[in-house]
Order: structure tokens, then sequence, then C-alpha cells
């Protein structure tokens, strides 16, 4: 290694060079003619390897106590850093409870503060309580002071009360002592007339003890009658029928029919209402006794018991006076065609009359059937239901439909329901309602009223078996069943006039209520 510090820019004046070995310093001195020049004196030759490594481990050790040393500075800065954190923390720290103790002294501040305002308050309220107490003391003096005024005053008003209560207690004992004079003798009057009763009551208790014995025997003879007879008597059952008989009506009519000895049973059917077509009918059966005798009166038979209550009348037990033939007596209740058109027309003047009181302030009941018709108990009909029922609005007359009973609903509100399914985005038109829908519904009801069936269900047919499209089609397609020929043409009409399928066309409420029959009904109320 060779090095060179120059004194002087430009001049070499001292070099130092470094061998490893002494043949490499002398073959280095013998060809470098500048170092002859020196003389060999400012070079110096190492051959000592052991001094070379010695100076480097010297060295190595300043380097080392260099490094230890910056590593002790730095320990000690460390620790001194750590120490003015730690000075710092316990600063923060005293400066926290500082603040803490001035805090809770505040509160305290505050607590005393507190206290000495409610320390105040309470005097203040002493104070006013003290002034209240003074106030009602002079409040109860004045008081007293008015009540010993008022005591005076009703001492006085006691005093001249005492003197006229006393004289009316006095003119009161005197009628006191009147009534209780009179009181005796009218009890003196009562007691003769008990003990005059007790007589009577007696002699009537008398009676009735004989009348009790008489009745007494003739039950045992009754009875020992009634013993012979039920020997005499068989088994027997009774089967009469009958069909359109009205059960509802007030006439009654009665027919007995002959002891079946020989037969079973007997089977008695008829369709008519028409008595003298019954005594027709019942002499024509041969087969239950050619010699029935159509003159019988009530008072030619005893009525023994009662052997059943059906449907349609009473059956009794019964007994011929003159032949001692038992019998079995059926008293039924019938109307006729006539009583019934009555009453048909009675509730279609009720019904129509609420309906046309709705539609005259613009109202669309909107579900009329029978189970919204209620009756009274003297045969008022009553309008109910109105939970589907619409109010048109000024100058319109119709409203959206918003639903019903579909055995009731006019064809113009099931032509929506009937049309195919649209599976387009368009929107569906709804059907529009007007009261022609009551009046239609109406017709409806009145014809299940006298036929007791739908229009657009044939009598064979059962209700349940007709679907809601079956009925739908029938109602939009077909004509409904007139009334049978029994009823009168009117009423007949007046079905045909409610049932009619263009809305446009079928009568109104208004329109019914001046046909004859229903005009004559309204005039009598």
């Amino acid at each position: 290694n060779l090095f060179i510090s120059p004194n002087i820019p430009g001049q070499v004046r001292f070099a130092k060079v470094e061998f490893a070995k002494p043949e490499s310093a002398q073959s280095f001195v013998s060809s470098n003619p500048h170092n002859r020049i020196l003389g060999g004196v400012i070079l110096q030759i190492r051959s000592n390897k052991q001094q070379i490594e010695q100076e480097k481990e010297q060295e190595k050790e300043q380097e080392q106590e260099k490094e230890q040393e910056q590593e002790k500075e730095q320990e000690k800065e460390q620790e001194k850093e750590q120490e003015y954190e730690q000075q710092k923390e316990y600063e923060q720290e005293k400066q926290q409870e500082q603040e803490k103790e001035q805090e809770q002294e505040k509160e305290q501040e505050k607590e005393q503060e507190k206290q000495q305002e409610q320390e105040q308050e309470k005097e203040q309220d002493e104070i006013q309580e003290q002034q209240k107490e003074q106030d009602e003391e002079q409040e109860q003096q004045k008081e007293q002071q008015q009540q010993e005024k008022e005591q005076e005053k009703v001492e006085q008003k006691e005093s001249y009360q005492e003197k006229e209560q006393k004289r009316v207690k006095e003119q009161e004992q005197e009628k006191e002592q009147m009534k209780e004079q009179q009181k005796e003798q009218e009890q003196e009057k009562e007691q003769q007339k008990e003990q005059e009763q007790e007589k009577e009551q007696q002699k009537e208790e008398q009676q009735q003890q004989e009348k009790e014995q008489e009745k007494e025997q003739k039950k045992k003879k009754q009875e020992k009658e009634l013993e012979k007879e039920q020997e005499q008597e068989k088994e027997y059952q009774i089967d009469a029928t009958a069909v359109n008989i009205n059960h509802s009506m007030q006439s009654k009519m009665q027919f007995t029919l002959p002891d079946p000895r020989p037969a079973r049973y007997i089977s008695l059917q008829f369709n008519t209402n028409d008595y003298d077509q019954l005594i027709e009918y019942l002499q024509s059966q041969t087969q239950i006794n050619p010699n029935f005798n159509i003159q019988w009166k009530e008072s030619d038979f005893h009525i023994r018991k009662v052997i059943g209550d059906g449907g349609f009348g009473i059956v009794s037990l019964i007994r011929e006076k003159s032949s001692q033939i038992q019998m079995a007596w059926k008293q039924m209740e019938y109307s006729n065609d006539q009583e019934k058109d009555m009453e048909a027309w009675d509730y279609i003047e009720q019904i129509t009359s609420a309906v046309q009181l709705l539609h005259s302030i613009g109202i669309i009941h909107g579900d009329m059937k029978p189970d919204n018709v209620l009756l009274t108990g003297d045969n008022r009909i009553k309008l109910a239901d109105f939970g589907l029922a619409r109010k048109l609005k000024d100058g319109r007359n119709s409203a959206t439909a918003s639903g019903g009973t579909l055995h009731f609903m006019a064809p113009e509100l099931l032509i929506p329901l009937a049309s195919p399914p649209d599976f387009s985005n368009d929107p569906k038109p709804k059907a529009r309602q007007t009261k022609a829908a009551d009046v239609w519904a109406l017709g409806i009801l009145v014809y299940q009223l006298l036929v007791l069936k739908h229009p657009f269900i044939g009598d064979l047919e059962q209700p349940k078996s007709i679907t809601d499209k079956m009925m739908i089609q029938r109602i939009l397609n077909d004509q409904p069943s007139d009334l049978p020929a029994r009823f009168p043409e009117s009423l007949r009409n007046l079905i045909k006039a409610m049932l009619l399928k263009d809305p446009t066309q079928r009568i109104t409420a208004e329109q019914i209520l001046n046909i004859p029959e229903v005009a004559a009904r309204l005039q009598k109320k």
C-alpha cells in the first residue's frame, strides 16, 4: 500500500510505504530511482507482521471503545429521555389531579351555592307560609265572626220555628188521633168482612172438594173405558201429507179418516187449495173407504188425544159418537192464491218504497237479496246492509261497480266477468252500475218469494249443481222463467218488466209505485 501525503502542492515531501514481505521492499528500493535519490531515509520498511496486526487490533479496540462510549452516551441520552418522559407524565398526573381537585372544589362550591339557594327558598317558603297562616287566621276570625252572627240569626229563627213546629205537631197529633180512630173503625169492618169471607171460602172449599170427588169418579170411569178400548185397539200408523199448503195463514181445514182396520198405512196426497176439489179427491179414493161420510161435523166426534204434530198440522185420535168408530183427525192451515197475491203486493210496495227513497237521494243499494231484507213481528219490511251502497256524484247516473251477490247481479254488471282473459297490459274496462241494477235484483227477489226458486234455475235442477260460469252465461244469454199461470197477469208482467236485460228499458222503482195494486196500498198509509 502506498500513502502519499503532500504538504506543498506539486511536491511530494513524505511517502510512507508498507510491504508485506522484505523481499518486495528491497526490490522496490532497487528499482525506483527516486527512492535512491532520497537515500532510503524517508522509507521505513516493516517486515514484522505481528506489529502490523497489533496495531490493527489496537485500532479496532479503539474503535470499539469509541462505539461503547457512543452506546453509553446513547444509553445515557435514552435514560435522560426516559427520565424526562417520566417527569412529564408525573407532571401531567399532577396537573390532572390538580384539575380534578379544582373541579371538585367547583362542584363543592356549586353544591354550597345550591344549598344556600335552597335555604333561601326554604326561608322564603317559611315566610310565605307564615303569611298564609296569618291570612288564614284572619279569615278564620272573620268566618267565626260571621258564623257567630249567623248563629244568632239562626237561634232567633229557631226559636220562632220551634214555636211554630210545636203548634204544627200538636195539630198533627190531633189529626193522627182522628186517623187512628178511623183506622180502628175500618179494622173492625175488615174483620167482619174477613169473617164473612172465611165462611164463604169454607163453603167454596166444600164445593170444590165435592167437584174433585166427582172428577175423580169421572176419571176412574174414563180410565176404565180407555182400558177397555185399548184392549180392542190395534197398532197403526197414519201418514197424511199435503203439497202446496201454506203454513203461515190463519184459515183452517179439518178432515177425518176412518179407522184403517184392514190396512196398516194410509197415504193421502193432493195438490189443490180448493176445499171442494179436496172433497172430490177424497171421494175418489175408494181404496180408503167407499162409505166416507162428508157430512160429519166437529161436534160429531170426541177428541181423545194428540198422536202427532208435524209441519202440516196436528193429528188427533178421535171417536165418532154415534158409531163409536175410532178415527184419525188432522187439522191443517191453508191459504189460497188470492191471499198469497195480497201478501206479495204488500211486500213489493214496502221494498220498492225503500228502494225509491234511496234512488231519490242518489244512492244505489248494490246488494239487494233476501238476506238483506228484514221482517218485523208485524210484517213490516226493513232494508239492511249498505256495505256495497254507492252515492252518485252530482250530474251522473252511474258509478263504478263495487261487487255484489252473483245470483242477483244484473246482466250489465256481468259482462266484464264473462269476457275472455286479456294478457295485455291495457287497463280492463270496469262495469258501470245504475239504479236499474237494484230493480233487477228486486225482480229476482220477488220471483223467489213467490215461486221459491231462482228464475234462471230449472224445476228439476239442484242449485248447488249450477256453477258461477253457468249462472253468468244464463243471465246474459237466456230468458228468465215466467211466473206460473196461477198468478195474476199484472204480477207476471211486473216481473217481466223488472227482468229486462236492457237497463234503459227496465222499469224504475218510481214506475212500480204507480202500478194500481201498489199505488192503492200507498194511499191507505
